[in-house]
């Protein structure tokens, strides 16, 4: 089965005429590339041995801070400058919600940023930090984990939102560009993770 799967039941959920409003349910691809580096994160963490292989931390990091970091928020941003203006200029009830989840999510990525440099700061110190090394790894998976509970939950309320107010007030034709930037960059992230993180992924 190919790693690239998508992981929502909601893009192949026919409506009850029977078929497939891919127009309503376009921008959801953006989630499915989340939820994919979701399932990246999570295996590169039950695998995150700093302490024994020093380079995972400066891997890691950089890859966090080059790519997960900046995919989330970019994913935000336009929803908030596409997706919401245009339906709130058309009257449509957009929870508020919703952006407040965003700003929440964003504060996290920081915490979530810094416990990782910190990491790499320690792992490059040497010494014996093995304590604090310990710390803060713990501090960084408890963050992620809190942020993966949001974001999902997040996701989950997007997802039976969305594909009714788009159904009523109609699709935005820049969402369908922005999608295809953004699952491309997702797809393109996958090679270039796996060559630059090598092995952290999998040993």
């Amino acid at each position: 089965m190919s790693t690239y799967q998508l992981t929502s039941e909601v893009i192949f959920t026919p409506s009850a005429d029977g078929v497939y409003p891919f127009n309503q349910r376009v921008y959801l691809y953006t989630q499915e590339a989340l939820r994919r580096e979701f399932q990246k994160l999570d295996k590169a963490l039950e695998k995150f041995n700093p302490s024994e292989f020093p380079w995972k931390a400066y891997c890691f990091n950089d890859w966090l801070r080059q790519f997960f970091i900046p995919m989330i928020v970019e994913v935000y941003e336009m929803e908030e400058k596409i997706m919401y203006i245009h339906y709130l200029a058309l009257n449509a009830e957009v929870p508020m919600k919703l952006s407040e989840d965003h700003i929440k999510v964003k504060e996290m990525l920081v915490q979530l940023r810094d416990n990782s440099h910190e990491i790499w700061n320690i792992v490059v110190l040497g010494g014996d930090n093995e304590e604090r090394l310990t710390n803060r790894i713990n501090n960084l998976k408890k963050t992620y984990h809190e942020i993966k509970q949001l974001i999902v939950g997040h996701m989950n309320e997007q997802e039976q939102f969305w594909p009714a107010i788009i159904a009523q007030y109609g699709e935005v034709i820049y969402e369908i560009v922005f999608v295809v930037i953004v699952v491309s960059n997702s797809l393109l992230s996958h090679s270039l993770t796996q060559s630059l993180t090598g092995s952290i992924f999998e040993t």
